[in-house]
């Protein structure tokens, strides 16, 4: 009989060291797959506050620089601020994919959700770089005053030709006090043999106080016209974007490389977890077993019919 007691209380023992075992492997894995879901949580917050600021400062360069006015010196301006808009939805959308990946049960949806979330997260990898390129180009193109180098015929034809540009050429008049492209002073002169090739006028957006036809036989009287602006946009420009456009591009291009890089980390992060639930059940269950040998070893040990039968079994 101490024979058979002591082979049951090696098979408990044996139970309970495979018990421990699983428990403490799975415990192990299971503090890995929740720092990777902590680390998504993290990652998802930066990317939606990344957001509203990417957005925020598309709308700077189209509303308040005007650079879609600059296509002549660089496609650059005109591409970067809808790539600002591009990256804003796609950190959006992949910010809120992340967020639903960790609540998804294992099984076919969930890989399929994590194939859907994998594009989303490559596809704003690849638009942040494409941002903190243009920012980079940007940044050079302004600091190497390329915009005392464009072609003024170019800008003109455009002008004539493209009414969205001449909107927005207008707007920028309007906003920096300047008329014509290059030169201070004498900049207005640049409209002279062009627009105003017909009536000697300049657009009315280079008046101090625009009103229809205001800019009309502007060449006909003393030069320079006390009426109008008269200094080139592009010099005018320059030394603008210069002390503070510069200084802006930096701050997103480092955004941009920093959710580029925040990408990356979701996208290894989300194929390291996608086996979260496995182990938090494998715990659970390792977890159960040692609670039902210890509740056993607890009612053995307290439970006086128990005691008895023990006792006789050694009395025996």
């Amino acid at each position: 009989m101490n024979g058979s007691r002591s082979r049951s209380k090696s098979i408990d023992a044996l139970s309970f060291k495979s018990g421990v075992s699983g428990y403490s492997k799975a415990s192990v894995n299971t503090s890995q797959a929740m720092g990777g879901v902590l680390a998504n949580i993290l990652s998802s917050l930066l990317l939606l506050l990344s957001t509203p600021i990417l957005i925020f400062g598309g709308f700077i360069l189209v509303y308040f620089y005007h650079v879609q006015s600059f296509g002549v010196v660089s496609d650059w301006f005109h591409f970067l601020p809808y790539a600002f808009f591009s990256c804003g939805v796609i950190n959006l959308i992949t910010s809120i994919s992340i967020s639903i990946s960790q609540i998804i049960p294992t099984g076919l949806c969930k890989t399929l959700f994590l194939m859907v979330l994998c594009v989303f997260l490559i596809v704003s990898c690849i638009l942040n770089g494409i941002s903190t390129y243009g920012c980079s180009e940007l940044h050079s193109i302004i600091l190497q005053q390329n915009f005392l180098s464009v072609n003024i015929g170019d800008i003109m034809d455009e002008y004539m030709s493209d009414p969205s540009f001449q909107e927005s050429w207008d707007n920028l008049q309007r906003q920096f006090f300047c008329c014509g492209i290059l030169n201070f002073n004498n900049g207005f002169l640049d409209w002279k043999n062009s627009y105003g090739r017909q009536n000697n006028s300049v657009p009315d957006s280079c008046c101090h106080v625009e009103s229809l036809y205001c800019g009309s036989h502007i060449y006909d009287g003393s030069l320079p016209p006390q009426m109008i602006y008269t200094h080139g946009c592009m010099t005018i420009i320059q030394s603008k974007l210069e002390n503070e456009l510069t200084s802006l591009l930096l701050v997103f291009m480092v955004i941009s490389i920093s959710m580029m890089l925040i990408g990356l980390i979701c996208l290894i992060l989300s194929l390291c977890t996608a086996n979260t639930r496995p182990e938090l059940e494998a715990l659970s269950v390792s977890s159960s077993v040692i609670g039902q040998y210890r509740a056993h070893q607890t009612v053995a040990d307290t439970d006086p019919v128990i005691g008895q039968y023990r006792s006789h079994q050694t009395v025996a």
